[in-house]
């Protein structure tokens, strides 16, 4: 019993800072001005974006996660939200990165256009 509580306490002290990470932006302010991207490609409120192929081994997205309902990222996107379009809703910046939200999903914008996650336009 004793060694069963100190794995679950050690279990959710482990499992916290994952969660705090994910959540962290979603306290971040929205930003709603156009976004110039390092390939000089203008992203703005309202354009829509294109998820291709994930980069993971399994076929899931590395910079590209789901969001809930109150727009915190929950999870890395699977290969089934392959090919989807979806509109820019905002941004939201975070240590220096910029992330792009739409309605079901926030992605690194700078390391998904160069892993090829996602496409503008």
């Amino acid at each position: 019993m004793k060694k069963t509580i100190t794995i679950l306490i050690t279990l959710i002290l482990f499992s916290l800072p994952v969660f705090s990470q994910s959540r962290a932006i979603s306290r971040k302010s929205k930003i709603l001005t156009p976004f110039v991207t390092s390939n000089k490609d203008t992203l703005k409120v309202g354009d829509n974006i294109t998820l291709l192929l994930g980069t993971k081994p399994d076929g899931g997205f590395k910079y590209v996660q789901l969001l809930n309902y109150m727009n915190e990222p929950i999870q890395p996107a699977s290969s089934r939200m392959a090919m989807r379009k979806s509109k820019v809703l905002f941004f939201k910046e975070e240590e220096g990165v910029i992330y792009v939200f739409t309605e079901f999903i926030v992605a690194n914008i700078e390391a998904a256009i160069l892993s090829n996650e996602l496409k503008i336009k």
